[in-house]
């Protein structure tokens, strides 16, 4: 394991999609917790999801867990 954070965060939403309630699973690039948070809603609302939020966020801190691409 490569303990050292890659910059990259998974954010967990609950958003809306035609009335029905689903959960998001957003991979962001960041520097830190906060921006990746803001970002995935954005990107969340951009996408036509009503009402995100964010349930939680943590970076990835295994490099190796991380495709190339």
């Amino acid at each position: 394991m490569d303990a050292a954070p890659v910059g990259i965060f998974v954010v967990t939403l609950d958003a809306q999609e035609a009335g029905k309630g689903l959960t998001i699973l957003a991979f962001v690039r960041a520097q830190e917790e906060s921006e990746a948070s803001e970002i995935a809603v954005r990107e969340a609302l951009r996408d036509g999801f009503s009402q995100p939020t964010v349930l939680r966020a943590a970076e990835v801190i295994d490099a190796g867990a991380m495709p190339g691409d």
